[in-house]
């Protein structure tokens, strides 16, 4: 309920799982796309992920796919 219009608003439901919902979205548009410039960062990103995690190991081979798509 808003206050003072005593209007009722619907919230978007709450992700459960943001780093794993990330994950899978990215890894979606991998399989999307054939653009090195978006493949390099959607790995970006997923290694970002798995870092901000706590999970180096994962992280890193996400970086490393990286470098197969930087000129």
């Amino acid at each position: 309920m808003i206050p003072g219009i005593r209007e009722k608003i619907n919230l978007a439901p709450k992700i459960s799982e943001p780093r794993r919902l990330g994950v899978e979205m990215y890894k979606k548009v991998i399989e999307l796309t054939s653009d090195s410039n978006v493949l390099a960062g959607a790995y970006t990103r997923i290694g970002d992920l798995y870092a901000w995690a706590g999970s180096p190991k994962a992280a890193l081979i996400n970086y490393q796919k990286v470098l197969t798509y930087k000129n």
